[in-house]
């Protein structure tokens, strides 16, 4: 261990790669120039006693250490930097840019973006050719990465409906061999698709062209099992869960598919380690100070929206993250908790610890954004969410009966809110994939099995596991369903179906190998 923050050699080591350490920092210096910057605002614009704030502060930093909790990486490598200073917080973005334009415009509003360190979202809807889009905005990300000006990778997702014109195209678009990707790519689908599938049925395109759904879908499962791409995204099931459909349906997500987004919103992301929560001597997880940890990061990522409303590039994105104040509470270490509990990966027994798991980290983010809103005010549009016009949480979370929060909980708490018209955070909770944020907590990954068994572990059992997280938290799941090289085309096409028919808003999958550039050797 190293460093007053016990941060371990990996950890630093990913620090010093990731350039979230500054030159001549230590991670002591990181942790410290973080929360200095994120609690600097509750003096300048809450006007919190400094004694308070003060006193979070160093519970906050004690969480740290104790290694419950930490916040995203761009957040790290943003906040408090001499170099940074307009640069926000936040952990992705849906860059508001008219792909229809021409290139140089087309730079003007994404170059600003990426120099913030935030993973990227587009939908290629409204352009005519969307391949030629994803090149142009593939090799502007290889050439601004060439200039090194940038701290993190810099990560895109590209999003095209099913019924586009040019979608075969944009479904092969990733075959191509040497080709170095910025972009991730998904399909927007539909339940309507799914059926046609099944049924051997016709979809009809935008221009009116039918084309028959089950050779489309191979075509998407041939891609798939080559290059690990498109996975696909149910927007529409992103937006049935949209408690602010007022300002506009999500369009794109983050990166890895976590959260939905319309153009010009951000979302703010925080990781609790749920290993370390577990007390061995009473062999049970402590759930008061899981309830204490989420409580604080609430008001923490809260701070650092409200940093970030004042430097985002755009008005656009500057009146959305106070309309909305959009926080994604995440895990990591499901699988370290596992293993020390003596549950297997995709048992029922793990898929009913989680779904507790993440309903009591729902269930009190919300009453942490409720009490917060008591003296700093709810988001800018409660007025027009959902949350105003009837119970919400009951609806969406009423069904769901754990040990510690069960429908009635629900209720009342929504009643609070309607009644009240307070709430801070319009969503609390989402499952990022944690990567680095992991590493520094020497963490497994979000809800991830181990690397070293993910292959001995069927993508079914994972099925399940993703299953019940999607169920239970506000936004949506970032999981790849990863499986052996020897899995078959047919295999894919059955899972992927299976897949559709779950909770799941949007599903990846990579066959072992199938790429010569690989992250990691599974």
């Amino acid at each position: 261990m190293s460093g007053l923050f016990g941060f371990s050699t990996r950890a630093i080591e990913v620090m010093k790669k990731g350039k979230i350490l500054d030159v001549d920092e230590s991670p002591s210096d990181v942790i410290n120039r973080v929360l200095q910057t994120i609690f600097s605002v509750e003096k300048s614009v809450f006007h919190e006693k400094s004694t308070t704030s003060q006193i979070a502060r160093k519970t906050f930093e004690r969480y740290i250490k104790n290694k419950n909790v930490i916040l995203g990486s761009p957040t790290l490598t943003n906040a408090g930097r001499k170099n940074h200073k307009n640069r926000a917080l936040s952990s992705c973005v849906a860059i508001p840019v008219d792909l229809r334009k021409d290139i140089s415009s087309i730079r003007k509003i994404i170059i600003p973006y990426y120099k913030q360190n935030m993973g990227s979202g587009f939908n290629f809807d409204d352009v005519e050719d969307p391949v030629k889009i994803l090149n142009i905005l593939n090799d502007l990300s290889i050439a601004e990465s060439a200039t090194q000006r940038y701290d993190r990778y810099i990560g895109n997702i590209g999003i095209l409906s099913i019924d586009h014109p040019k979608i075969e195209e944009f479904v092969e678009s990733k075959l191509v061999r040497d080709k170095f990707w910025h972009f991730n790519i998904s399909i927007n689908i539909h339940d309507a698709f799914v059926e046609a599938v099944k049924h051997n049925a016709y979809i009809v395109l935008k221009n009116g062209k039918k084309l028959q759904a089950r050779k489309l879908w191979n075509k998407i499962i041939t891609s798939v099992y080559h290059c690990g791409d498109p996975g696909l995204i149910f927007l529409d099931r992103m937006n049935f869960n949209n408690p602010l459909r007022e300002l506009g349906a999500y369009t794109t997500t983050a990166p890895c598919a976590e959260v939905g987004l319309i153009p010009g919103e951000v979302c703010q992301f925080g990781y609790v380690n749920l290993f370390s929560f577990y007390n061995k001597n009473k062999q049970a997880i402590d759930y008061d100070q899981l309830k204490a940890v989420v409580m604080l990061l609430v008001r923490v990522l809260d701070d650092a929206i409200e940093y970030s409303s004042t430097v985002l590039p755009t008005v656009q994105s500057r009146n959305l993250i106070k309309a909305k104040r959009k926080i994604g509470i995440g895990v990591c270490g499901f699988a370290d908790l596992l293993r020390v509990m003596n549950i297997p990966y995709g048992s029922r027994k793990s898929c009913v610890i989680l779904e507790e798991i993440l309903v009591f980290i729902n269930y009190h983010s919300k009453v942490a954004s409720h009490i917060l809103a008591q003296s700093r005010g709810s988001f800018g549009a409660f007025n027009v969410s959902d949350y105003s016009r009837y119970n919400y949480l009951e609806k969406r979370y009423g069904h769901i009966k754990t040990p510690h929060i069960k429908k009635k909980d629900w209720v009342l708490l929504g009643e609070k809110i309607k009644r009240s018209g307070l709430l801070r955070n319009v969503t609390t909770t989402a499952l990022p994939p944690s990567g680095r944020s992991a590493i520094l907590l020497d963490a497994s990954n979000s809800i991830e099995p181990y690397f070293s068994d993910v292959l001995h572990i069927s993508p079914e059992k994972q099925l399940k596991i993703a299953h019940v997280a999607a169920e239970c938290v506000d936004e949506s799941v970032s999981k790849t369903f990863n499986v052996s090289q020897h899995y078959t085309h047919n295999a894919i096409s059955s899972f992927f179906l299976c897949a559709c028919d779950s909770a799941l808003k949007g599903v990846a999958l990579y066959r072992n190998k199938s790429l010569k550039r690989q992250a990691i050797d599974l």
